[in-house]
């Protein structure tokens, strides 16, 4: 085998089967791979790829891209080659999209030849249809858009295409994260919120913390229902949120499974409680703890703060199914769980809290995500400034 900068190699196993799969370093210096195909043996994978590194020290070797689908490199290729290189959510995600969307629609194109115009008419489908007819949202189209480039663009450095035609799309053909597209941005005001709130006090006193945690902090339910004591700081009140729950496809089919990993951003944040919000959750402390005093000592380890009577986690679809059952109770306007935190949001901007504190509470990657996504409240603010200014100077 070649050694210092030349090509090398190694045998990959992913989901039973075998991959041949060279190393090397392209003219920038960069160091890339190639992955061959499936074999079902490590024998035959070693053959595969022993002639691989021959065929390319002798430049004679290159991918098979002209009789290669999109749907086979993504399947066959694709998805294996990122098995423990991303999150899992992350290749979850990936690959429910490459499922019901990507290989459907776009499966039998040749990788080599997929171009702008095939992505830019796959993108109107799917904003019109989506997979049964209904309208997807720009945010979905936008995430999927992301799959596709993040494809395309290894398929280019594995040497299998020239070019990565999701990132030269038109500028109004290009879905971009946090347009509404056409979506309603759905939330309470701030009377409708404690109308919700007191009939959960009052009919499911034990969902009340969770729920209230989640309208006065605007975190996402995956966050909340994460949560644990050693995140919570009751004395100086406020918590860290570094720790997620999050309920996705298996992508071996069995359901749905829950992972545990680390918030949307990346990175934690500090969110500040208000007084009574603390209090609430003192109580529910005390509550936690007479829940397991009477289970003795089956309590689970996790430390999480949103338990059922025994102890389990609080799934994030439990989260969702309470929430809809008591808004439809209330007859208030429909509201999802994670309209909770869409309302947060609007009502701090509705009172002059500043974008960036916004942002920074909402755990926002950036605060053009914030804008882009409540930029509909800020216009009303502008009458506000030009008052608040006025005042200042003197004016009437």
């Amino acid at each position: 085998m070649t050694q210092g900068r030349g090509p090398s190699g190694v045998v990959k196993e992913r989901h039973g089967k075998h991959y041949p799969v060279v190393r090397y370093y392209d003219a920038t210096g960069k160091r890339r791979e190639r992955w061959g195909s499936a074999s079902k043996t490590k024998t035959a994978a070693k053959k595969a790829l022993r002639d691989a590194l021959h065929a390319q020290d002798h430049g004679t070797w290159k991918p098979s891209a002209e009789t290669m689908t999109y749907g086979k490199f993504l399947t066959e290729r694709w998805l294996p080659s990122l098995t423990n290189q991303v999150r899992e959510t992350t290749l979850t995600g990936y690959a429910r999209h490459v499922r019901v969307y990507l290989v459907p629609q776009l499966g039998g194109i040749r990788l080599d030849r997929i171009d702008g115009a095939d992505l830019a008419a796959f993108y109107g489908r799917i904003r019109q249809e989506g997979v049964k007819g209904k309208p997807l949202a720009e945010n979905s189209v936008a995430r999927i858009h992301a799959t596709v480039s993040r494809s395309l663009r290894d398929a280019m450095e594995s040497g299998l295409r020239a070019t990565n035609p999701a990132r030269n799309l038109p500028r109004g053909a290009r879905p971009r994260q946090g347009r509404s597209g056409g979506v309603t941005l759905r939330y309470w005001t701030a009377d409708q919120l404690n109308v919700f709130l007191g009939h959960v006090q009052a009919q499911e006193p034990r969902f009340y913390p969770l729920a209230r945690l989640a309208a006065y902090t605007g975190m996402r339910r995956g966050e909340v229902v994460g949560l644990r004591w050693q995140d919570l700081d009751l004395e100086a009140g406020h918590l860290s949120v570094r720790h997620t729950i999050t309920a996705v496809d298996d992508a071996n089919g069995g359901g749905m499974k829950v992972i545990h990993g680390e918030p949307k951003s990346g990175k934690g944040r500090r969110v500040d409680l208000d007084r009574e919000t603390v209090a609430v959750l003192r109580t529910w402390k005390a509550q936690q703890a007479q829940d397991r005093l009477a289970l003795g000592g089956a309590w689970p380890s996790h430390g999480l703060v949103f338990t059922r009577e025994d102890g389990a986690l609080f799934h994030p679809d439990t989260a969702s199914t309470f929430n809809d059952r008591l808004v439809k109770a209330t007859g208030l306007p429909r509201l999802t769980f994670h309209g909770l935190r869409h309302t947060h949001a609007t009502i701090l901007l509705a009172n002059n809290v500043p974008v960036k504190v916004v942002s920074e509470r909402l755990g926002h990657a950036t605060v053009q995500i914030t804008l882009d996504t409540y930029g509909h409240v800020i216009p009303g603010l502008q009458g506000q400034a030009v008052d608040v200014f006025t005042k200042a100077l003197g004016g009437a």
